[in-house]
């Protein structure tokens, strides 16, 4: 428009979009292309407090990325009742039984401990802590209509031990989902923070 600067190849700005989602762009000649200076692009995150489950909003899992780092942490406010997740579209959470999952962990008091399980209805990722837990894992493919995955660690501090590990699963139908839901039992409530980054393809 009127006296607006003339682009030139290599200029740089910043932008946000209307998802809150901020990048580094360049002027190739012909268009803006985001400058990644990582592999890992930032999505969304946030706090939740003493909450029995939790859900990412809606579209976190675009057609943009095919597979997903997600981090979460906190404390819930009794030790030792299961957390599962389940994965979800357009609002709702998918309860049918097409989960597959195991987790294997160790502990600073006791040997190796060993569970999974096949045609259930969410995905294993262990047991609450009171005192800190930390959940890091990738899932891989979620919005691919191919079987979706999802593998990582786990890090617990118990009343009276330490305890880490790796879990990972498989949904065996080939369902396209755009989000993820945690879910504690029994009651048991869960403070603490999520984040979700994007892998770039290239």
């Amino acid at each position: 428009g009127t006296g607006e600067k003339t682009l030139a190849e290599g200029q740089l700005c910043y932008v946000e979009n209307l998802t809150g989602v901020a990048q580094l762009q360049y002027y190739d000649g012909a268009a803006w292309v985001s400058l990644s200076g990582s592999g890992l692009v930032y999505l969304t995150g946030t706090s939740v407090s003493a909450v029995t489950s939790f859900s990412l909003p809606n579209s976190t899992f675009t057609s943009t990325y095919r597979n997903y780092r997600v981090i979460i942490e906190g404390a819930c406010s009794a030790d030792n009742s299961a957390i599962t997740m389940r994965l979800r579209a357009s609002g709702t959470d998918n309860s049918t039984t097409n989960y597959a999952s195991t987790i294997s962990s160790a502990s600073t008091t006791s040997v190796a401990r060993l569970a999974g399980g096949g045609g259930e209805t969410s995905w294993r990722c262990g047991n609450s802590s009171n005192t800190k837990q930390v959940f890091c894992f990738d899932l891989l493919a979620p919005q691919v209509a191919v079987n979706s995955a999802f593998s990582g660690t786990l890090d617990s501090v118990l009343a009276t031990e330490y305890m880490t590990g790796s879990f990972g699963g498989f949904f065996s139908a080939t369902t396209q989902f755009d989000a993820l839901s945690v879910i504690v039992a029994g009651g048991t409530t869960f403070t603490g923070t999520y984040r979700v980054y994007g892998y770039a393809d290239s």
